[in-house]
């Protein structure tokens, strides 16, 4: 049964049903439209009396307000309140020049003793006050000239409405001072009260208005804004036009005979009947259905069931509201000036709409009512549900988070109902005793509301503020377990954000000590390590050949081999302990650099020369790129000098036979920087700043000649200067670069 009445062509054959019904509401419309139009009389709800009821104020405003339009120019019109307030304004405006005209005689005075110079300052402040004085002046005629202008254009409006008025109503006007003014040129008295009722009374439609009134209305029209001069006013349609309008009334065929309409009354009953029914019987059904589909027993919900019940229902209670006096104002005002067709449009577009809404309202009704949720899906529940959920899920995350926080809130919950009770019962009854005993109940219904609001504001700043120092807890716990890697996270207080980075950046300090002195230790173990190695290696050939010579079977020859390794080995061993000391001795600070003067460029090519023999030996070729100008640096020459011998006594022992040097300098500023590039004779799996190290060999198998500490001689030399050096590799390019101070200009003095 249900796959066909919950079926999309059923609903929309039974949406067909409900437009249809309104489509006879709007026929019925259409006839009481006309039916109305019988009905109406000339002298009763015609537009007519709302004609009238605006000729008076024309004729009011032509002859009493505004008169003429000499009478304008001369600003009688224009209010000096307004003026005055504008004055005012614009002096406002000008108050900062005021101030410092003032502040600018003030200091003058102060500096003048003589009197007749001092009243010729008064009279020059008195003249420049009165420059600013004539420009608010001049604003205030420039607004008061508007005024007047638009007055102008004004009367010029109400002039046009005055002359198309004045042939279709009498108009007469007594003024307090004596003064009559009327439109009525003959056939009256305008002196004989009697003959001006008399006048007016034969007239087909009139009305009287009289200061004395207490509520005055004219055309059923209530009466405001009127001059207080003007005291008794006539006002009533003229015979030929009331006749001519009579006469076109006619013509457009709205008179029915009594029989056409009864006939029209009963079509209207019908239809009204009908297309209600029609309506009522479809709404009922899409009501039914309404949220059912043919594959389940599930109420299915559309974007417009997404409205809250409440703002639906209240909305919907509006409409019904302001359509009935809306329709009626419509009817009375509005429908005499549109043909039957305009009428019918607008009656249409309108009743649909309110019929599709209603349907849209009803069908979401049946949903809410049908998943037990017309309640829950209101905004006042809404509203509700969002604070107590926020409350619970604060008090169950502080009770189990931790106990301290459990306390806490517990602390909180007291001292906070504590100030709800103060608010809801204390306050109150202190107000009661100044206020009406019925106002009793709104107080506490006020006090509850903040005190509730109080209550979430505090409890969501206390939580917050709990959370973030128990994860400052959590974080100094870590660190003092030695966890130095952790950090706090970015916390919702701002001020133990602040704690919190302070605190993070001691883990970092203290992580980074650590790192060092682990690194320290670790140097230190190498190079115990690597000076005893170093140290045995050259101690024990010496005692081996030592022992050696010792012997009796030992020829001349042997001899003279024996001392020539003794004598290479004690000079290996004599240059490592120098280089040991001399390096020490720059890190302890006991050696200094005298800073001169010097040309980086023959300094270099003076160092080559004395490697001259040992590149040729190697079949080394030297590339030397050089600036345009020689470079002049501000360095120590011998420490210089050691620096290049121990940078190109590293190319001589690890560079790639017959290969090519390049030295290359590049201009930084005020700084300088040579680089040195060779291929290496052997594998360089090691990171390029590990070779500037102590005891740290290119050659890891120690079968070249060397200590290691040629580069870090090197480096601790150019840092004794204020310089650097930099170690890169790429495979197999090995690439030193020395970046130097340059001289520093001094400046001639002007």
């Amino acid at each position: 049964m249900r796959k066909w009445y919950c079926s999309i062509v059923v609903k929309i054959l039974a949406l067909a049903v409900a437009m249809v019904g309104i489509s006879y509401c709007v026929r019925v419309a259409e006839q009481f439209y006309t039916l109305n139009k019988s009905y109406q009389t000339v002298e009763e709800g015609d537009p007519l009396e709302y004609n009238g009821f605006t000729a008076f104020h024309t004729f009011i405003d032509y002859y009493e307000v505004y008169r003429s339009e000499e009478y304008i120019k001369t600003g009688a019109l224009v209010d000096e309140e307004a003026l005055e307030t504008m004055r005012i304004r614009f002096a406002e405006r000008l108050a900062t020049e005021y101030d410092e005209l003032e502040k600018e005689y003030e200091n003058k005075y102060s500096e003048v003793e003589d009197e007749e110079v001092l009243v010729l300052l008064q009279n020059e402040y008195l003249i420049e006050k009165q420059k600013l004085d004539a420009q608010v002046e001049q604003q205030v005629e420039n607004y008061r000239n508007s005024l007047i202008r638009s007055q102008l254009t004004e009367y010029s409006h109400i002039k046009d409405q005055y002359n198309d008025l004045n042939t279709k109503y009498d108009f007469f006007m007594y003024v307090s001072n004596g003064s009559i003014k009327t439109n009525i040129e003959e056939g009256i008295d305008s002196r004989d009260s009697a003959s001006v009722i008399d006048h007016f009374s034969n007239l087909p439609m009139y009305d009287t208005y009289n200061i004395a009134y207490s509520e005055p209305y004219i055309f059923g029209y209530f009466v405001e804004e009127i001059p207080d001069t003007v005291s008794e006013v006539h006002i009533g349609i003229d015979k030929e036009y009331y006749e001519s309008y009579v006469a076109k009334m006619e013509e457009q065929n709205f008179t029915l005979t009594s029989e056409e309409k009864e006939d029209l009354l009963r079509k209207v009953l019908l239809d009204l009947a009908t297309g209600g029914v029609m309506y009522v019987v479809a709404a009922l059904f899409l009501m039914i259905v309404s949220g059912r589909e043919t594959t389940d027993d599930e109420i299915h919900f559309t974007v417009f069931d997404s409205i809250y019940m409440d703002l639906y229902t209240i909305i919907t209670v509006c409409i019904v509201a302001c359509s009935i006096p809306l329709a009626i104002e419509f009817f009375r005002f509005v429908v005499y000036n549109l043909t039957s067709t305009e009428f019918s449009n607008i009656v249409s577009i309108v009743a649909y709409l309110l019929g599709i809404y209603g349907i849209c309202y009803l069908t979401t009704l049946s949903k809410r009512i049908k998943t037990h949720t017309l309640f829950k899906h209101t905004l006042i529940y809404a509203v509700c549900n969002k604070i107590f959920t926020l409350i619970h899920n604060q008090i169950m995350k502080a009770t189990n988070t931790n106990e301290a926080v459990e306390k806490q809130s517990h602390s909180i919950l007291a001292i906070i109902a504590g100030i709800m009770l103060v608010g809801i019962i204390l306050v109150p009854g202190f107000f009661g005793i100044l206020w009406e005993e019925e106002e009793i109940l709104v107080t506490v219904m006020c006090q509850s509301c903040v005190c509730v609001v109080v209550w979430i504001i505090l409890q969501r700043f206390m939580m917050k503020y709990v959370a973030d120092l128990l994860e400052i807890k959590k974080g100094t716990e870590l660190i003092r377990k030695g966890n130095l890697s952790y950090s706090i996270p970015l916390l919702k207080n701002n001020g133990l954000n602040v704690i919190a980075d302070n605190i993070n950046s001691i883990s970092d300090g203290l992580k980074h000590s650590v790192e060092d002195a682990v690194t320290s230790e670790k140097t230190k173990v190498e190079l115990v390590a690597n000076v005893s190695h170093d140290l045995k290696t050259p101690l024990t050939s010496i005692v081996n050949y030592i022992d050696l010579l010792s012997r009796e079977n030992v020829t001349e020859e042997e001899s003279k081999h024996y001392i020539e390794i003794l004598q290479l080995k004690s000079h290996q061993l004599k240059k490592l302990v120098e280089d040991l000391f001399e390096l020490t001795n720059i890190q302890n600070g006991q050696i200094e650099a005298e800073l001169s003067e010097i040309c980086i460029d023959d300094l270099i090519n003076q160092t080559l020369a004395e490697y001259e023999e040992d590149f040729e030996k190697k079949e080394l070729s030297v590339r030397v790129t050089p600036l345009e100008q020689k470079s002049i640096i501000y360095a120590d020459g011998n420490k210089m000098y050691r620096v290049l011998s121990n940078i190109f006594g590293n190319i001589v022992k690890y560079a790639l036979d017959s290969t090519r040097v390049y030295i290359t300098f590049d201009d930084l500023g005020d700084r300088l920087s040579v680089t040195f590039k060779n291929v290496a004779n052997y594998e360089m799996n090691f990171e390029g700043a590990v070779m500037s190290e102590r005891f740290i060999r290119g050659d890891k198998s120690r079968s070249s000649e060397g200590n290691g500490l040629g580069l870090a001689i090197a480096k601790s030399f150019l840092e004794l200067q204020g310089d650097s050096l930099e170690v890169v590799n790429d495979g197999d390019l090995f690439k030193l670069t020395v970046f130097l101070h340059k001289k520093v200009e001094e400046k001639s003095e002007e």
